[in-house]
């Protein structure tokens, strides 16, 4: 089994959380990222609308990259994470809505996003476990039981890398 194959099933296990992509989308990644990252090499992408981000120019200014108030200061916007990863030669993205080849246009650009760049696994985990910034939509309650389910089904699968 591979992560292109397996990682959709996830998805089935996760019907009852609610408002993954308005809110959560975060916490998923936060919690999907931590585990893929032993598997395969994984980043965990930012996208905006509107206005240009660069993660990379706002870190630098930093004291604490693990502060989402600090990260807000210096104009960091969440409008949507999604784990990417590399896999047999392709590069893949993947959200509560399933898994895009990078090269698909998927449906970012009919809202207009922009990759802002990348997260840190350590600095997404950090920020996501804070509810400032995110949608108040995602019930946050939601929280372990999303982690649970995440944990139970790498340990369960056992995804390997190519």
């Amino acid at each position: 089994m591979n992560p292109v194959d397996v990682l959709p099933q996830l998805l089935t296990r996760l019907t009852n959380i609610r408002d993954l992509n308005c809110g959560g989308c975060g916490v998923f990644a936060a919690h999907v990222a931590k585990h893929l990252k032993d598997i395969v090499p994984t980043r965990v992408a930012v996208f905006n609308r509107g206005e240009d981000i660069k993660i990379d120019e706002i870190r630098p200014k930093l004291r604490n990259n693990h502060s989402c108030v600090e990260w807000a200061d210096h104009g960091m916007r969440y409008d949507h994470v999604m784990v990417e990863f590399d896999y047999d030669g392709n590069t893949y993205l993947f959200d509560s809505r399933g898994i895009f080849p990078v090269s698909d246009k998927i449906d970012l650009d009919m809202y207009k996003m922009t990759r802002s760049g990348y997260l840190t696994i350590e600095e997404i985990c950090a920020i996501a476990a804070n509810p400032y910034p995110w949608n108040h939509w995602f019930n946050r309650s939601q929280i372990q039981s999303l982690k649970n389910k995440i944990q139970y089904f790498f340990k369960k699968h056992r995804v390997v890398e190519a």
